[in-house]
């Protein structure tokens, strides 16, 4: 960890947490809703603890590389999964940490959110994403 500016320190830390947080929500719902074995469940959370723990660990440690994996779990674990976050905005503000985590490592901004919204038929909630972001023009054309 030595090396590594505080800020960007926090924010892989913050996005682990989502990523923890979100994987472990969905698993609860799906192993609860399937009746699934609680050792298949445990499994589970312990391969997306490991993984998670992993890439945090190249990332503070200065492993650039690392970087587009992370991203890729955490827009996989803000999108949301059930039907009562999509009436809400906290999708929205959770996904400020992915825009924030994409800019701080120069990597294209993340668009799962966007693709979600515009398959959903939610276009206040894209317009919003868009504008509070400040998505550039080039990337949402290509997006959708």
């Amino acid at each position: 960890m030595l090396g590594v500016k505080s800020e960007k320190a926090r924010l892989h830390v913050t996005a682990g947490f989502l990523i923890l947080k979100n994987i472990t929500n969905a698993t609860t719902k799906d192993a609860i809703g399937k009746n699934l074995y609680h050792l298949k469940f445990c499994s589970i959370i312990l391969a997306a603890i490991y993984l998670s723990g992993e890439i945090l660990n190249s990332l503070l440690t200065n492993k650039e590389e690392a970087a587009p994996k992370l991203l890729a779990m955490l827009e996989q674990s803000l999108i949301p999964n059930d039907l009562n976050q999509t009436s809400t905005f906290l999708p929205i503000h959770n996904w400020a940490v992915a825009v924030r985590f994409s800019k701080v490592h120069t990597l294209p901004m993340p668009e799962s959110l966007l693709k979600f919204y515009c398959k959903s038929d939610m276009w206040l909630h894209f317009v919003l994403c868009l504008e509070l972001y400040q998505y550039p023009p080039e990337q949402v054309f290509q997006a959708n």
